[in-house]
């Protein structure tokens, strides 16, 4: 998926903590059903590995996230990179950011700014579109 806005940036970057800690909730779910399926024996074998392939499936998502949130700081610049962590992965709210990073809360939205200007047309899931497109 490209990201074809600022505003596409924005909403990427802000759901990526909820993505995450929402399939961590699922991966854990899977598992638990997982162990439960082990005590029904030869019944639950079927269904334990569709939960497996669901957990190995889910943990490849959350890789992947990582490691686009990781190629998208890459091509920015140390202040940039900063700011966004701050941001989208502490969760620093505006009014206490220059507590964070060292930075006035005016000057910290122009280099947020600059920086989602920046990533403006990068690509993420990029594995996940090339999975699809082969099945």
């Amino acid at each position: 998926m490209q990201l074809n806005s600022v505003e596409e940036v924005k909403k990427w970057l802000g759901s990526l903590p909820v993505m995450r800690q929402e399939m961590k909730l699922k991966i854990a779910f899977y598992q638990d059903l997982t162990q439960d399926m082990k005590k029904l024996k030869e019944a639950g074998k079927k269904h334990s590995a569709y939960y497996f392939s669901q957990i190995q499936k889910l943990e490849q998502r959350l890789r992947q996230a990582d490691k686009d949130f990781d190629r998208m700081l890459e091509i920015l610049e140390p202040d940039e990179r900063l700011i966004l962590t701050a941001r989208y992965v502490r969760h620093i709210l505006w009014s206490c950011i220059r507590f964070h990073v060292y930075f006035s809360e005016r000057q910290a939205i122009r280099i947020h700014n600059r920086a989602l200007k920046k990533l403006v047309g990068f690509t993420v899931g990029e594995e996940e579109e090339n999975e699809k497109r082969k099945n």
